[in-house]
């Protein structure tokens, strides 16, 4: 049995924009990856969110997609740097 767990997302950038927040939580099974995250981000934000890229950092700390979460996490949505 998978209980529930609540993970707070952060948004930056171009992303902030398309998902027209700066944060918001999920609601996720405690066998939770971030890539279970991210596919959520992206069924959220529907096609403003499709095309963009961005990486995951699970408390401040950049992680790969198989990193589980656990309730109270915070994830941020980092997309590439830009500049010029």
């Amino acid at each position: 049995m998978s209980t529930a767990i609540h993970v707070k997302v952060r948004c930056f950038s171009h992303l902030r924009y398309a998902m027209g927040t700066s944060e918001f939580e999920l609601e996720l099974t405690s066998a939770s990856t971030l890539a279970d995250v991210a596919q959520q981000v992206r069924k959220l934000g529907g096609s403003a969110v499709d095309e963009l890229p961005f990486r995951l950092a699970l408390n401040q700390v950049f992680a790969s997609s198989t990193t589980a979460v656990a309730d109270g996490d915070e994830v941020a949505l980092i997309p590439p740097v830009q500049g010029g």
